[in-house]
């Protein structure tokens, strides 16, 4: 019961998220979110009340169901299997996206005994992310948004770049926690340089009073 009171506003948003109605979207966490990425930062309530065994709802189906969209022709790829951050068009970003996801995919792959799953979340939602997002010319900061038509923004975005940076520290944690962290070792360590190298090139741009501007870089505003 002390577990229950503890975890009860994890199983409150889990509860909510899985009994919402498909509607024909088939998306199974947070209908009609134009992001692909987004709902599932639900996925990790969901899986944690699957866990517990102490809620009485099919969590691991819905969760199984969220994996299963992300990957499958609902959700826009690039050609070298990128998946979109936008529903509606291709597009790598925003930079939330790597908070998003693949600390969901990776707690999914720990919790089903799925070593798959765990590289999924390097590969497609880190690793091909970083490699359209990192921007080499400004020391490895992150831009905003790329490819797609709309909302595209190259941009320095400073809270996004701590987003990706969170969410690759999420999946760096959870790689190194979990039974299978001896087969990750050089994913271990990619992860925790690409966190590193985002962080020496954001805080020389901290002001000097201790708040970095909204884009950290001067003329990196939306484009």
């Amino acid at each position: 019961s002390s577990l229950n009171g503890t975890l009860a506003d994890v199983f409150t948003i889990a509860r909510n998220a899985i009994v919402a109605p498909t509607n024909g979207t088939g998306q199974p966490l947070v209908l009609g979110d134009g992001s692909a990425g987004n709902p599932a930062s639900i996925g990790i309530a969901v899986l944690i009340a699957n866990w517990t065994g102490l809620c009485g709802e099919n969590y691991a189906a819905v969760a199984t169901a969220q994996v299963e969209y992300l990957f499958g022709p609902a959700v826009p790829k690039t050609e070298d299997g990128a998946i979109s951050h936008r529903v509606s068009e291709v597009s790598s970003g925003a930079l939330d996206s790597v908070y998003m996801v693949p600390p969901f995919l990776a707690y999914y792959g720990i919790t089903s005994g799925n070593q798959s799953m765990l590289q999924e979340a390097y590969n497609w939602w880190v690793k091909l992310y970083r490699s359209y997002l990192s921007n080499t010319s400004a020391g490895g900061l992150w831009q905003h948004t790329v490819l797609g038509v709309n909302g595209t923004d190259k941009g320095h975005w400073s809270t996004g770049n701590a987003w990706a940076a969170a969410g690759m520290l999420c999946v760096l944690g959870t790689l190194k926690s979990s039974s299978f962290s001896r087969n990750f070792e050089g994913q271990i360590k990619d992860l925790g340089d690409w966190v590193a190298e985002i962080h020496s090139v954001m805080y020389p741009n901290l002001q000097d009073n201790s708040l970095f501007k909204n884009y950290a870089v001067r003329n990196s505003e939306p484009m």
